[in-house]
């Protein structure tokens, strides 16, 4: 506030005080508007709506994708829920924001729900031999998640980025080792379902030791995500990765079902801060 009353009052008379007052007024204007402006041109971007997103205002970040028929809004209160309001506050405190992008409508029937990719032929359970819905991967990917990651790559880095998902928004997070550039600090696949055909293994066969940190998760009850899939798919991620289960692929499995459980959510929230710490 002085330098502005210094810079607009010197040794000028009255006069030209109160015109330089009225321009820097005029000025701070136009910054808002314009501020205004970029803010909403960076939301129709994302391709998400407003109240989803939380641009970085941390040196970490955590994209969290919700399962079919939920909405980014939705899930976070999910997750808030299971961790009686200490997910998101923990992850903040520790330099994590967290950003819920909405999955498109229309994907999948009935045309109100979101989804991130076209169902599989099988639900319970989805085996991993089914054949991968890739065109509508590639479509959502495009159009909601690529945005965001070249938003974020430009902001924090990539390497300050985990992208977690849930159900179809794991099977989702899990094509970021195909789809995304190199260089995300982490997976999260949980209760998500990674095909057996899918171009993910062969990308993931070149990346090697120097793919992401993986987190899958599982419940002994869950007939919709088996447990001895998730088991393989982590021992064939960790073949491909030249590692052992346990160093860079965890498993976390619980006693519940495909629900996401506090099991699951706390497992993930303490994933993500070994990865930031």
């Amino acid at each position: 506030i002085a330098f502005v009353l210094k810079s607009a009052i010197g040794n000028y008379p009255p006069e030209t005080v109160q015109r330089n007052l009225f321009s820097m007024s005029v000025h701070r204007a136009q910054c808002w508007i314009l501020a205004v402006f970029v803010s909403e041109n960076i939301r129709a971007t994302l391709g998400v709506q407003g109240a989803m997103v939380r641009l970085p205002t941390r040196e970490h970040v955590l994209v969290v994708l919700h399962p079919m028929g939920s909405s980014g809004q939705s899930y976070r209160e999910n997750l808030q829920n299971l961790t009686e309001g200490s997910f998101e506050s923990t992850l903040n405190e520790a330099g994590v924001t967290v950003i819920y992008p909405d999955a498109p409508l229309g994907i999948c029937p009935p045309e109100l729900q979101r989804c991130w990719h076209k169902k599989p032929p099988r639900d319970f359970p989805q085996y991993p031999e089914d054949e991968e819905p890739t065109e509508s991967i590639e479509s959502t990917y495009h159009t909601v998640v690529e945005p965001l990651l070249l938003e974020l790559s430009q902001t924090v880095g990539l390497e300050n980025v985990i992208v977690a998902g849930y159900s179809q928004g794991a099977t989702m997070a899990s094509q970021m080792l195909r789809l995304a550039p190199w260089g995300l600090a982490g997976l999260a696949v949980i209760k998500g379902n990674v095909y057996a055909n899918s171009e993910v293994w062969k990308c993931l066969k070149v990346q090697g030791a120097g793919a992401p940190e993986v987190l899958l998760t599982a419940s002994s009850y869950d007939k919709v995500i088996l447990v001895e899939h998730v088991q393989h798919t982590a021992k064939r991620m960790s073949n491909l990765m030249g590692t052992a289960v346990g160093n860079k692929v965890t498993v976390h499995v619980d006693d519940g079902n495909h629900y996401m459980s506090p099991g699951d959510t706390y497992a993930l929230q303490g994933w993500v801060l070994s990865i930031f710490s």
